[in-house]
């Protein structure tokens, strides 16, 4: 079927097509090379053996039966383990022409669908599939022979291996029957062991390559009224007034409402700024709704370098974010009735208290690291894994192994993402499937790559991932 388009989707579509047949066909002229060459080395060192001793034979030149089958044993073994090792190797190939083929299947179908043919026209003039879900990534009647080839004879070097050595100590010889157990027990595993990698590697692709489904969220703006607890605590802490839907830049200084850096720092380091924070209406109940409806891993991120490392040394000032963190941790022991999540058994309650008394010393525990999850848990809003960002948040570069959000979205395959930060949205839509903008006044753009998607609220968060999932 010849196509032509002049939409450019489908111009780019025609040219992925062609990218993954060309791939598809490289992977698969990859594989019989591979094979062709491990077929060769298989035989090579029985035939090299032969032709040694031949040509010693021929010289009048006796072989030690010792020297020959322990050259021998130090060779099946290598080529063994190699052998194990090229497998897998050739299992991804195989993999990955699977995943050519699937994604081909699916760019046929976005043609077929725009074809002006009726469904039976369809169905008489396709040949190949449309499906992309298909070919399956475990193929026992079509790869499985390829793998039983390479477990034979992986298998019968390692035996051979095992084998030689008592040969070559026996002076009359060794038979089938007199192969200890334990030699036919470890082929066996090794057989095995073959046959439990492929069928490992084809779920891997099958269930969990590009499909790790964890959820990543941001906590300031996204599950907060972060912008109205600015202006009460501004207004409590410096007297000034602002109005919080003004607030259309952050930091809060670049909005042009006449906040300083001082006047920020002034709010951030006030420790129940951070223990009273409001939560957003619906964040709770629409997480725990999808959580329970998609089982998302969840993951919190948020970047909170307080207390202001300038000002630790103050004993005062520290004994307050002390107070803050030990009583937040008595409040989630007095009310909670959360269950596995968090700061939740009365144990690690104590020893976090404990740790909070040591904090800035090795063992103690960051105090906003503390305030951050009893303020997560008490608001019942459940996750996997809390990540406090330290430095370098905005940094997405690979190169340079920040533990923060864009390290983490790539470390673990993080598949979507709710965000505030319009630059951080823009840089996630890079490693996630789908970021989700959650809508403040300072993330305003018309200009969003196709996977960053902006909401209003959780409940049309909840309402996209029942599409996409």
């Amino acid at each position: 079927m010849v196509i032509s388009s002049e939409k450019p989707f489908d111009q780019y579509l025609l040219a992925e097509y062609q990218n993954v047949a060309e791939a598809h066909f490289r992977s698969i002229a990859a594989i019989s090379s591979f094979f062709r060459y491990y077929l060769l080395i298989m035989a090579l060192p029985v035939t090299l053996v032969s032709l040694l001793i031949g040509l010693f034979s021929i010289a009048g030149i006796s072989l030690p039966v010792t020297s020959i089958a322990l050259s021998f044993v130090v060779i099946s073994f290598i080529i063994s383990i190699m052998g194990f090792l090229v497998m897998l190797y050739v299992i991804n190939l195989r993999m990955d022409v699977v995943l050519y083929a699937r994604t081909a299947n699916g760019i046929r179908k976005h043609f077929y669908d725009l074809a002006p043919l009726d469904l039976d026209s369809k169905l008489r003039t396709r040949v190949l599939p449309q499906s992309a879900s298909l070919p399956s990534y475990l193929e026992k009647s079509y790869f499985g022979p390829v793998i039983l080839t390479f477990a034979f004879f992986d298998t019968s070097y390692l035996v051979a291996s095992l084998i030689l050595p008592l040969l070559a100590n026996s002076p009359g010889g060794i038979s089938l029957q007199g192969i200890p157990w334990w030699v036919w027990t470890i082929g066996g595993i090794f057989f095995s062991a073959h046959l439990v990698a492929y069928y490992s590697y084809s779920r891997h692709r099958e269930f969990a390559y590009l499909k790790s489904f964890i959820l990543g969220v941001d906590i300031d703006g996204v599950l907060n009224l972060h912008r109205q607890q600015f202006s009460t605590f501004l207004e409590k802490l410096s007297g000034k007034v602002i109005d919080s839907d003004k607030i259309s830049a952050l930091p809060v200084r670049d909005a042009g409402l006449g906040v300083t850096r001082d006047d920020e720092h002034l709010v951030f380091n006030e420790p129940q700024y951070w223990v009273d924070m409001p939560a957003i209406a619906d964040a709770s109940e629409e997480l725990d709704r999808l959580r329970n409806q998609f089982k998302p891993k969840v993951y919190i991120f948020t970047h909170r370098p307080w207390p202001d490392p300038e000002i630790k040394g103050q004993t005062e000032f520290v004994q307050r974010w002390r107070k803050a963190a030990l009583e937040s941790l008595e409040k989630l022991e007095r009310g909670s009735d959360s269950g596995k999540v968090g700061l939740r058994t009365r144990a690690r309650t104590e020893i976090s208290r404990l740790r909070v008394k040591l904090s800035g010393r090795r063992y103690g525990l960051r105090l906003i690291d503390v305030i951050t999850e009893c303020w997560l848990v008490s608001n019942k809003i459940k996750f996997d894994k809390l990540i406090v960002e330290r430095s370098s948040d905005d940094v997405s570069d690979p190169r340079g192994h920040f533990r923060n959000r864009f390290y983490i979205s790539r470390q673990k395959s993080i598949r979507f993402f709710v965000e505030d930060d319009l630059e951080k949205a823009n840089k996630l839509s890079y490693t996630c499937d789908v970021v989700f903008l959650y809508d403040q006044p300072y993330n305003a753009s018309n200009q969003l790559p196709s996977n960053v998607i902006r909401v209003k609220s959780w409940y049309e968060i909840y309402q996209s991932l029942k599409k996409f999932s």
